[in-house]
């Protein structure tokens, strides 16, 4: 089934500059779009912030200039997927330079959407990084 044709040359531009949606596909149901969309109501362009900030560098010069020191003192627990296709090279290195205390631990899913697709992992793992923060060292 084809739901959109960006053909001939133009025609996404056309798509994209009048603003009208795509029909919904096959797989989603009204109910499940109508979730979605209550969920989702703010769009996502906060979301996306997090793809966006460190492409474009953004603060970057002027917290170079204010001599802004850009690492948390906190702890940081990053909770990725195992190794895959949907993995963001450097992700752990480039994010580890900011943090003192970085921690890292990966779940057995291999998807982009880990906190959907290993919940129970991710809350046994959320569990023993704030018991460990509790525990007096």
């Amino acid at each position: 089934m084809n739901f959109l044709n960006f053909y001939p040359p133009g025609a996404l531009k056309s798509f994209i500059t009048s603003d009208r949606g795509a029909p919904l596909p096959p797989y989603i149901s009204p109910a499940e779009k109508e979730t979605r969309n209550r969920i989702f109501a703010f769009r996502y362009r906060a979301l996306s912030n997090w793809y966006r900030a460190p492409s474009n560098n953004i603060g970057q010069d002027e917290d170079i200039q204010e001599g802004v020191d850009r690492r948390t003192r906190c702890p940081v627990l990053v909770i990725t997927e195992s190794p895959s296709i949907a993995t963001i090279p450097g992700f752990e290195n480039s994010t580890r330079q900011f943090a003192d205390d970085f921690r890292v631990k990966k779940v057995s899913t291999k998807g982009h959407w880990v906190q959907l697709e290993a919940n129970d992992e991710i809350n046994m793992v959320l569990e023993d990084f704030f018991e460990a923060l509790a525990t007096p060292n």
